[in-house]
Parts: C-alpha cells; structure tokens; sequence
C-alpha cells in the first residue's frame, strides 16, 4: 500500500482495506481445475500452471499463471494462436472467478493480454484485483 493511502486513512480515522488474501489448500486446487477447463479448450490437453498470483476476498478470486504441460514443458504458443501470437503476452493466463454455492466459476478469462483488462472489470465493492 502506497504511503500516500496509508496516511490519508490514518488521517481521516478509517483503516485502509485489507489487501486480498493470498488464496491456498482445497480454493486453490478447485480455482486451478475449474481454470484448467477452458484453457484446455485453447492449447490442447493436458495443462499445469504455474501461479504468479492468486488472491480472493468475500467469495471472489484473481488468478494469474502461466500453463505447461506436464512436468513443466512449455507449450508452442505459436501453434494454438498463430495469427495473434506477436501481440500476445505469452500465454500467460489471467482470470477473474466467483465462489457460489461451494463451486468456483470462471467469470472472465484471457490468454495472452497485454493490459491489465481485469482492472475495474469488476465494481471495486465486488472485487479488485488491482488494489495493491
């Protein structure tokens, strides 16, 4: 959190948000295997991630990783987007998903972007996953 933020809430007598949580256990596999689903779909099968990030609060989840194969190959990217490869960002993957009724949901899912698209996807009272 910038100190900027932290003083003016220290100011103004309100308590800066809390950051999302990093997210693990049993919401990390269920968040990776709902993800895995449409990845597939795009690169082939199998896929594994590797997770640079992974947050959540109140039932939302941001997820950003990188997929390979098996043992941590990397996948041709050039194969699967042969027309827009260039102005991807690899394949790294980013996505925005929703916990209702015990199951996780892909809400928004991109392979490859070269912005922060999620950024205020979503209204900052839901979830945002740019909020350092």
């Amino acid at each position: 959190m910038s100190l900027l933020v932290l003083a003016l809430a220290l100011a103004s007598g309100v308590a800066p948000p809390a950051p999302p949580a990093t997210i693990g256990g049993r919401d990390r596999k269920a968040i990776l295997d709902v993800l895995r689903r449409p990845v597939e779909q795009q690169v082939g099968k199998p896929v594994e991630f590797v997770v640079t990030a992974l947050r959540g609060e109140r039932g939302w989840a941001f997820v950003q990783a990188e997929p390979r194969r098996p043992g941590g190959r990397p996948i041709d990217g050039r194969a699967y987007f042969p027309d827009d490869w260039e102005n991807m960002d690899g394949l790294t993957t980013t996505a925005i998903l929703r916990q209702r009724d015990g199951r996780w949901r892909v809400v928004a899912m991109k392979i490859g972007a070269m912005d922060a698209w999620y950024c205020g996807h979503l209204p900052v009272e839901q979830f945002d996953p740019c909020r350092p």
